[in-house]
């Protein structure tokens, strides 16, 4: 079906100017500060790199055409007002629904507009990558459908159906006791919580990803009850509040938290356990 030619408004048309593309690929955008309102991207796009549109705080709204048939992991990194993304219902690849994009089957989240303060994860969805809300800065509910056979959801905070790992949380919660049983806190998981004040770490943890609580600036009270914690990243715990405190259980596990040049030794109580 051929697909219908969209009459692109002023600011649209403005936006496009700014848009780098080499052999069909996005790369970037030439001026962040410009790109402001909506834009709707042209045919001759097949692909959208990497940040390509790496702190466009000013973009609300993006069209993506039938022609793009790649969209790289990151590519709209920054863009915290952005609370539309449509896809063409013509794409081969791709879809989109209540502003997230999935691939076609819809078995994959690949990108949702960061401006969201709510959603819901359908049961189809098998696949959430890393970077699927690292920016949903406003989004205060995260739910998963119940009818969903690899995820579900509690609290605001999505996991793995046998609550064994921790896959995302929403950005609005203040403090957080994450699910016993869970095993490993990711990369990122907790990295776009800037309201999170206290969390409570169950004694099944046995791993702390890259990155797991960054730019959680109000962090300040983190209690780890795992004495069988193997691994901490060493930012998984950047650029929290600089006066955190951590209670764990173990020397051990303070000696995994010390790794991080920025965590100081006063900033560590071990409340040994009593045998």
């Amino acid at each position: 079906m051929k697909q219908i030619k969209t009459l692109l408004t002023a600011e649209e048309k403005v936006n496009l100017q700014l848009l780098e593309i080499t052999d069909g690929m996005l790369t970037r955008v030439t001026d962040s500060n410009k790109l402001i309102g909506s834009l709707v991207l042209p045919d001759s796009v097949t692909e959208i790199g990497r940040r390509a549109f790496y702190c466009c705080t000013g973009l609300t709204s993006v069209r993506i055409p039938n022609s793009i048939t790649v969209i790289a992991k990151s590519a709209f990194y920054g863009c915290t007002r952005l609370t539309k993304l449509i896809v063409d219902i013509e794409n081969p690849v791709y879809c989109s629904e209540k502003n997230i994009i999935y691939t076609k089957d819809k078995k994959k989240l690949i990108a949702a507009a960061a401006g969201l303060e709510h959603i819901v994860i359908p049961g189809s969805v098998t696949d959430i990558g890393g970077w699927g809300f690292f920016d949903c800065t406003r989004l205060t509910h995260l739910s998963v459908d119940s009818e969903n056979p690899v995820y579900c959801s509690e609290k605001n905070i999505i996991y793995t159906k046998d609550k064994k790992k921790l896959i995302a949380a929403a950005s609005g919660l203040k403090s957080v006791i994450i699910a016993d049983g869970v095993t490993e806190i990711p990369s990122l998981g907790f990295s776009a919580c800037s309201n999170l004040t206290d969390v409570v770490i169950p004694n099944t943890v046995t791993e702390i990803g890259e990155s797991a609580f960054l730019d959680c600036s109000k962090l300040k009270t983190v209690i780890i009850d795992s004495v069988i914690l193997m691994n901490i990243e060493d930012s998984a715990f950047e650029n929290v509040n600089a006066d955190v405190h951590f209670t764990v259980k173990t020397d051990a596990v303070k000696a995994l938290l010390k790794k991080s040049s920025s965590i100081r030794d006063e900033q560590i109580t071990v409340a040994q356990v009593c045998g």
